[in-house]
């Protein structure tokens, strides 16, 4: 993934998303301070999270926390389905 891509992760219903979405912390090579946050209903979209650097496939997992943009259900239970999705922007190379 180029530094100038996407990340999208449609949350279940059961999960309660509101604006604004805040990214309070990372692992390498996404970047916390250069990746910006935006919720459209049951999505989150991330846009540039890795800064000026990039993820290669086959390279260790990364992870991202938001405090500020959902809540959790009212109970533990089965929350369904995410659906994560990645996405390279138009006119940056592979």
């Amino acid at each position: 993934m180029a530094s100038s891509s996407r990340i999208t992760v449609v949350f279940p219903f059961t999960i309660k998303l509101d604006t604004p979405c805040k990214i309070d912390s990372a692992t390498t090579p996404m970047v916390a301070e250069t990746a910006t946050c935006t919720i459209s209903g049951q999505t989150i979209t991330v846009d540039n999270p890795f800064g000026t650097g990039s993820y290669t496939e086959g390279d260790p997992a990364f992870s991202f926390i938001f405090s500020t943009g959902g809540t959790n259900p009212d109970s533990a239970k089965n929350a369904g389905a995410f659906t994560a999705s990645t996405f390279r922007m138009i006119g940056t190379p592979a």
